[in-house]
């Protein structure tokens, strides 16, 4: 019943069988896999129930940031792959060394990044991850959901709100 459904995508073909089945000399996707079908089969379910389709998105993760032809035929093959499952395509995250940096200090690249805590100033790098992060949300088009407002005499109400 969500609203949004994230399939992130390792930049790889191999990854891809995950959705479908590929024909060996053309490339072209002939046969769905058991996950897409079972998307399909959630998202007719809550389109029958609500009125509302799913929002389908594949993102291609940790995507190389060296230019390749396999990386070119991984996304040519997502979004023929997309159209033909109804669902989107939004950009990625690259594979990015900042990453597994701040993961072992128990940060991500939305924390203060301050030199004594990385062990180095902060690089592009940082921004960039930043960025890409940035990109993604705005591309989900998630729904925003307001929070219900509480009157200040209700404090009971407030603490099940934040429970």
């Amino acid at each position: 019943m969500a609203d949004t459904l994230v399939t992130p995508l390792n930049d790889s073909m191999i990854d891809l069988d995950v959705l479908a089945r590929f024909d060996e000399k053309t490339g072209e996707p002939i046969q769905t896999s058991p996950y897409s079908r079972n998307v399909q089969a959630a998202r007719a379910d809550r389109l029958e129930r609500t009125g509302q389709m799913t929002d389908w998105v594949l993102v291609r993760n940790r995507i190389s940031n060296l230019g390749s032809r396999n990386a070119s035929e991984v996304q040519q093959t997502v979004e023929r792959i997309a159209e033909r499952l109804g669902c989107r395509v939004a950009d990625g995250i690259a594979e990015r060394v900042i990453f597994r940096s701040l993961f072992k200090l128990g940060m991500t690249v939305f924390d203060p990044l301050e030199a004594e805590l990385l062990g180095a100033t902060p690089s592009m790098s940082h921004v960039n991850a930043r960025q890409e992060y940035r990109s993604l949300v705005a591309a989900l088009r998630l729904p925003v959901r307001l929070p219900v407002p509480v009157a200040d005499n209700e404090p009971a109400k407030a603490a099940q709100l934040s429970a």
